[in-house]
């Protein structure tokens, strides 16, 4: 079977990474599956996974795979939201929605394949272009599998009811633990993100943190999951604490495979993030997460489902706030430990009808 696989893969996100790993274990499951990847870095995942890709860019190439695959898979991620029509109808830009719906048609439509909108997160749909071009194009689609209620709920209220499963993000499917260390007592990890318009409080907000981290006897590491959009902001935390012994910058730069990821993770005793992918691998480790989100519904959804939304943070937020709740995790440790891993379990079911819809 032929299987065109398309989402936002590229070498600078390990969490779009991960779920690239996850998809490829799943299909490998099954016999004589030929896969070929549209990503903006077609060389480095053909090196590293061994997979023909080729760039969503090249058009002729697109066509061609589209023709001859038995199967499009659209996904996993957060792929279909938007923000502007403008930033909309540029194809590239901060969403790829038109991208995804585009060669949906085709490859439904023209070349009549099976298409499965695999495991992905929808909304914010903020345009009645972008409402009304999902709706219309969902009816194309031969799967719909919401990773989460909140998309599910979503879907519903554009009325697309029809071939729909909510199951839940691909990567709770794998197992971790070969990337596992020993949890360290006192190790924090604290994956910043950029949002260039809330910089300098967001700075201040995780200074005071790093601060009380560390007057707390903690040892904290700075990290990114995304080094290009997200370094120069994390340096700048960094910047104030690199003569302390105690803090340690260690980037996730684009050669770093998937087990330095989820090992920098595991060694931790809870981590603080901004990116939703650093909490799902936390919590196959059963490690609490303080998640900080900033107009991001998928980090909701998130916290929800693990049973932690005591621990999000809705920035702006003030730094009592947050270190309340931080107080709170490090007393309720072992009450969210057995919270989280009753929830992976419930979770597990869901993510299982990725499983069954590729089988």
């Amino acid at each position: 079977m032929n299987v065109c696989i398309a989402g936002s893969y590229h070498a600078n996100n390990k969490g779009d990474e991960l779920i690239f790993v996850a998809l490829q274990k799943r299909l490998e499951q099954k016999e004589n599956v030929n896969i070929t990847l549209l990503s903006n870095d077609p060389h480095y995942f053909t090196k590293k996974y061994g997979v023909k890709a080729i760039k969503p860019s090249s058009l002729v190439g697109v066509i061609k795979t589209l023709r001859h695959c038995d199967m499009l898979i659209i996904g996993g991620g957060g792929l279909f939201f938007d923000y502007t029509l403008y930033d909309t109808l540029k194809i590239k830009g901060k969403t790829q929605l038109l991208y995804w719906l585009i060669i949906t048609k085709i490859a439904s439509k023209i070349f009549k394949k099976t298409v499965v909108w695999y495991s992905v997160g929808f909304g914010p749909l903020t345009t009645r272009f972008a409402r009304w071009a999902v709706r219309h194009t969902a009816r194309s689609v031969t799967k719909i599998l919401p990773r989460d209620q909140y998309s599910t709920n979503l879907l519903s209220d554009l009325g697309i009811t029809k071939n729909v499963s909510q199951s839940a993000d691909c990567v709770y499917g794998l197992d971790l633990t070969q990337f596992s260390n020993t949890p360290s007592q006192n190790s924090i990890v604290i994956f910043p993100r950029q949002w260039e318009e809330q910089e300098a409080q967001l700075v201040t907000l995780f200074k005071d943190i790093i601060t009380k981290e560390i007057e707390s006897g903690n040892q904290v590491i700075l990290s990114n999951t995304n080094d290009e959009k997200d370094g120069h902001f994390t340096k700048k935390i960094y910047a104030h604490f690199e003569s302390n012994h105690n803090v340690k910058y260690s980037p996730l730069k684009k050669s770093d495979s998937m087990e330095r990821f989820c090992g920098l993770i595991s060694n931790a005793k809870y981590i603080i993030t901004m990116r939703m992918h650093p909490i799902i691998v936390a919590s196959l480790y059963g490690i609490p997460s303080i998640a900080i989100e900033y107009q991001t519904p998928k980090m909701i959804q998130c916290m929800k489902d693990l049973g932690m939304e005591k621990y999000l943070v809705s920035f702006p937020s003030s730094t009592p706030e947050v270190f309340k709740k931080l107080d709170n995790c490090q007393k309720m440790y072992s009450q969210i430990h057995k919270n989280i891993t009753k929830n992976i379990e419930n979770i597990k079911k869901h993510e299982k009808i990725n499983e069954y819809i590729l089988q």
